[in-house]
């Protein structure tokens, strides 16, 4: 499916696309790594590197001269923000359709878990600074 279908359906269905933004369906729920790491690429990469880090459970993120501590609760809130108005392609018998990908506690537990993951960085080294 083109983009402009895709705008075309999206239309149709009454969802909203981020306002001048391309429309390009993230994966799926059920891809939590996936989504993960658009999500990573999207928000937290700049110059192809990961801006956002992760030490013994806190996060970093990369502010141009050093790594202040991310607060949890603003990474979980960008994650809401980012799949509000998101969408994917979903199969089914004879057509793939866009649906809203609808943001739950349980679907972003699954993105921040997988984000975490992506992140990491080993417990024993210092954190970044």
């Amino acid at each position: 499916m083109s983009n402009n279908e895709m705008v075309e359906q999206l239309e149709r269905d009454g969802l909203v696309a981020p306002a001048g933004a391309a429309v390009l369906p993230i994966p799926a729920p059920t891809n939590p790594m996936g989504v993960a790491r658009r999500l990573a690429r999207d928000l937290y990469t700049d110059d192809n590197r990961l801006q956002l880090r992760t030490h013994r459970g806190d996060f970093y993120r990369y502010d141009g001269t050093c790594w202040p501590e991310a607060e949890a609760r603003g990474v979980r809130g960008a994650i809401y923000e980012y799949l509000d108005q998101a969408v994917y392609e979903k199969a089914t018998k004879a057509v793939i359709e866009i649906v809203p990908w609808e943001p739950t506690r349980r679907k972003i537990d699954d993105v921040l878990d997988a984000l975490k993951a992506i992140a990491h960085l080993d417990g024993s080294s210092e954190p970044p600074s």
